[in-house]
């Protein structure tokens, strides 16, 4: 005949405040578990698969360890179970750039004067209402202030080429070519007489030869007295005929014929 074996039972409840001897088996009748008991332990410590472990009953430390710098995650795309996973499969799960840091806070970020660069009229949205209410600009409130009358004053001075100063190129007045062309106005040198006073360079010129030869055409002599002043500057071509010479002029021997002596002499006159 078999014998029937019973160990020490009990609620859940029961069991949870009991504190069992070293060894002793508890069963709880309405949950159906077993508990082994160590003497200390209240409620003892469930005896079964781990499937039937409580919620939140596996401390840290019941956990395997694992190496250093290390998450536990999933960074597969789907479920599975936990990896452990690198620093670096860690930033990339959480799309962080390595040595990113923090922004600064969103106070200092929205405070606009610790923003750069410029802004559009147009982002402003009571633009047009601020600049049609604001208040003209008054005289007083320019230093030095010119009235219209005296910028108008100004800009026809400015304008007016008699007060214009430096040179000015022949290639901004509009007209030069035609003016020279047609050799009118004051290209036209048969309309002017100058006299070697009006003349700023005429010793220079008179003293080169070629220069005033080729513009004879261009200059009417009127001030003789001028041009006799300036008899030493100029280089006489050689002459011909009775009297000879370039500088110094001289009447060779036996050049001058009787028609050309003066009909009164020293020691009287000639029949």
């Amino acid at each position: 005949m078999s014998l029937s074996v019973q160990l020490r039972r009990g609620t859940a409840a029961q069991n949870s405040t009991f504190t069992g001897s070293v060894g002793e088996l508890i069963y709880t009748t309405d949950t159906k578990k077993l508990f082994v008991h160590d003497g200390t332990t209240v409620g003892g410590v469930e005896i079964g698969a781990v499937s039937s472990l409580a919620d939140d009953s596996v401390t840290f430390a019941k956990i395997e360890e694992i190496p250093a710098n290390t998450i536990l995650g999933n960074n597969t795309g789907s479920s599975s179970d936990i990896i452990e996973l690198s620093v670096a499969q860690t930033q990339s799960l959480l799309n962080v750039a390595n040595g990113a840091t923090a922004n600064d806070s969103d106070a200092n970020l929205k405070n606009r004067s610790n923003h750069t660069g410029t802004q559009t009229a147009s982002t402003i949205s009571d633009f047009n209402t601020a600049a049609s209410s604001a208040a003209p600009v008054q005289t007083s409130d320019i230093a030095n202030f010119e009235t219209t009358t005296e910028l108008n004053t100004r800009d026809t001075n400015n304008r007016n080429r008699t007060n214009h100063t430096g040179t000015q190129l022949l290639a901004t007045i509009s007209d030069a070519g035609t003016a020279a062309a047609s050799n009118t106005g004051d290209f036209a040198a048969a309309s002017h007489n100058h006299t070697a006073a009006n003349i700023t360079d005429f010793d220079t010129e008179v003293a080169n030869n070629s220069a005033v030869t080729a513009n004879t055409a261009k200059i009417s002599y009127t001030d003789s007295a001028a041009v006799a002043l300036n008899t030493a500057k100029v280089t006489n071509a050689t002459h011909t005929g009775d009297v000879t010479g370039a500088t110094a002029l001289t009447i060779a021997n036996n050049t001058v014929n009787s028609n050309k002596l003066s009909t009164t002499l020293d020691f009287g006159s000639i029949t």
